[in-house]
């Protein structure tokens, strides 16, 4: 049998989701696991970009197929939803998870779908406002932190959501915008470095000025050839959500929906180097999802659903220091320097047509259709 979950909309504005992320209601579905840490910090398949992000009943992660209002929605190259693509909870109407036994119009991929819908107007009037906020005064002191502060942190997350009526019983419209805004949210950092005493004993001219990209330790250790820094590393990031749609109906039995989504971001990576500061990179996500549905009842036995899609996704990996520095090992204490793989980026395309025909046959529900995408991979390292 099939085995599913759904998650209407009381659930996805009411359960605890401290980062907002639909990937956390998705991962509390039975069987499913998330593959990454919910409050932040690196994936446990790849590191960096996404890697699945949940894993169904056993299957691979980067096996998951993930819809948005049923047009594509997929991270191609990682797996996972594609980057910027994930409405906030205020946004969204309901998810399902097919975890398996899906029919044939959810083919693609071989693990669980997740299927995200929009939400739309209606003949009341509906919305929300709402800020949530973080800060040091709420946080606790960081295990590895020798200052005795709370790692810095203040983060915002605001926005606000309308829907209504344009034309009664009609025409409806939903709008719905939320802002992202994060100073801090680093973490204490430990990093081993020669000491003051073993400086003194280089002589080589060329060792004694690539020694001088590195900071003086500040704690003591038992070796006195090694010496420790510790730094508070913060991490800021912005991001901005934006989604409109439409639906008008010629008659009950025809109707068409519009919408478009779209979220710009940018966040600095103060770790891309290393754990010291100054090698620092930037990370700017960028995904667009577009929708066009057409539905028509054709007779009380028959459904006929059209489709158009568009989505695109993009990333931008680049160091922050200019001019850039070689990498740097010291066998034995770190590795230091600009990132050597970096400046890359990742871009898709995803155009996609699909129509299913539904017919109820007697006690037989019957469906057939076809599902075309075009998948253009723009990436750059």
């Amino acid at each position: 049998p099939l085995r599913s979950s759904t998650r209407g909309r009381l659930e996805l504005e009411r359960l605890p989701n401290l980062s907002r992320n639909i990937i956390n209601v998705i991962s509390l579905a039975p069987g499913v696991s998330p593959t990454f840490n919910p409050r932040g910090g690196q994936l446990i398949t790849l590191t960096g970009a996404q890697a699945g992000q949940i894993a169904a009943n056993g299957g691979r992660s980067k096996a998951s197929a993930h819809q948005l209002d049923y047009v594509d929605a997929n991270d191609w190259e990682f797996g996972g939803i594609a980057l910027g693509t994930q409405p906030n909870p205020d946004m969204m109407q309901e998810f399902k998870l097919l975890a398996n036994n899906w029919s044939a119009e959810y083919g693609v991929k071989a693990s669980a779908q997740v299927i995200m819908v929009t939400k739309s107007g209606s003949n009341d009037f509906h919305g929300s406002a709402y800020n949530f906020l973080q800060n040091s005064a709420l946080n606790s002191r960081d295990y590895l932190d020798r200052t005795g502060r709370a790692t810095p942190l203040r983060q915002n997350f605001f926005g606000a959501t309308a829907g209504w009526r344009l034309i009664r019983d009609r025409a409806f419209f939903f709008a719905g915008y939320e802002g992202r805004e994060t100073r801090g949210a680093g973490s204490t950092v430990l990093a081993n470095l020669p000491s003051a005493a073993a400086r003194e004993r280089v002589t080589d001219p060329s060792v004694r000025s690539l020694l001088t990209l590195l900071p003086t330790p500040n704690i003591a250790t038992a070796n006195p050839n090694v010496g420790q820094l510790t730094s508070q590393l913060t991490s800021p990031s912005s991001s901005d959500q934006f989604i409109a749609r439409g639906d008008y109906y010629f008659t009950p039995q025809h109707s068409l929906a519009l919408r478009y989504f779209q979220n710009v971001g940018t966040a600095l990576n103060r770790l891309a180097g290393g754990v010291l500061p100054g090698f620092d990179a930037t990370f700017d996500p960028v995904g667009r999802n577009a929708m066009v549905t057409d539905t028509w009842i054709l007779n009380a036995r028959t459904t006929n659903e059209l489709r158009l899609g568009y989505g695109r996704s993009s990333a931008l990996f680049s160091p922050e220091r200019e001019p850039a520095t070689p990498r740097f090992n010291i066998t034995g204490l770190l590795s230091f320097g600009t990132v050597n793989n970096w400046p890359q980026g990742r871009i898709f395309n995803i155009y996609q047509v699909n129509d299913v025909v539904t017919r109820v046959q007697g006690r037989h529900l019957l469906k057939a259709g076809f599902d075309l995408r075009h998948i253009q991979d723009n990436s750059v390292n």
